[in-house]
């Protein structure tokens, strides 16, 4: 292993264990207006081959799902609702994402017309990368009534 590998590695597991530990606080102080979503892309439906490397897998275009998984906090008990959102030909980029956030905002909205505050978390792959999401998400705020987003 080189040096770089190793450097990154490490780097890899610091952020592990710091989002690991926010999260956890997220969780343990989730008002009844608040709600933590997290974010994935699943494989897609259908691999090519048997096995296929997830590396060779990635951004191809097929089927793909990506779930959202919201939790609230009621009363005293953590609450878990999940969105999956399932595309055909469609890209794993920001602007798809950014438009499932949206679509899964309106959902918990109108399920719950108190929230006013969400927490993202996603694993950082190239199609979380915030600045463009949130600049967008920020302008589909009004037609979800969210009035403070914290990443």
């Amino acid at each position: 292993m080189s040096g770089k590998q190793i450097s990154a590695w490490h780097s890899h597991c610091t952020r592990t264990v710091h989002q690991d530990t926010t999260k956890q606080d997220v969780l343990s102080n989730l008002k009844p207006n608040e709600v933590l979503v997290i974010m994935d892309w699943a494989m897609k439906f259908i691999p090519f081959l048997h096995r296929e490397k997830q590396a060779d897998f990635f951004e191809k275009k097929g089927m793909s799902w990506h779930f959202a998984c919201a939790v609230t906090k009621p009363t005293d008990q953590l609450e878990l609702k999940c969105y999956i959102h399932i595309l055909d030909d469609g890209v794993q980029g920001w602007f798809t994402v950014a438009n499932i956030l949206s679509d899964v905002m309106v959902a918990l909205k109108k399920q719950n017309p108190m929230l006013t505050c969400a927490f993202l978390k996603s694993d950082n792959a190239g199609c979380y990368h915030w600045f463009i999401a949130c600049i967008y998400t920020g302008s589909e705020s009004e037609r979800c009534s969210n009035t403070n987003q914290t990443v």
